[in-house]
């Protein structure tokens, strides 16, 4: 049982999205999984990319698209970073909310195949 708890816990301390979203529910600011998207920023980011994956016909295409979401979710880290460090937890959450959709964006990409385009 105690190896259990240290995996989730290593699981969770190395990964920026469940670390974010544990050190939020410990401050009782819960990021949940099925929450909206109130951003129109982040929404409108949301969509393009869907559409860009849609559309994609070629590796390179997607390597684009993955490269472009990677330095987004750094850039949300780093900004996650200085959210906690400054105890700012309404941005925190914020940003938490943004990197669990570029996490969804990121999981769709890793799936794709030349054969499921178009």
């Amino acid at each position: 049982t105690q190896s259990s708890w240290i995996n989730h816990a290593y699981a969770t301390l190395k990964d920026p999205l469940l670390r974010a979203r544990y050190l939020l529910k410990l401050q009782g600011k819960e990021v949940g999984e099925k929450d909206q998207i109130t951003d129109p920023g982040l929404l409108m980011r949301v969509m393009e990319s869907r559409e860009e994956i849609e559309m994609a016909q070629t590796e390179s295409q997607m390597a684009d698209i993955r490269l472009r979401n990677e330095k987004e979710v750094a850039a949300i880290v780093a900004s996650l970073s200085q959210a906690f460090a400054g105890g700012d937890l309404d941005q925190a959450r914020d940003l938490t909310h943004h990197l669990q959709y570029l996490r969804r964006i990121a999981q769709t990409v890793h799936g794709w195949e030349p054969s499921k385009a178009m």
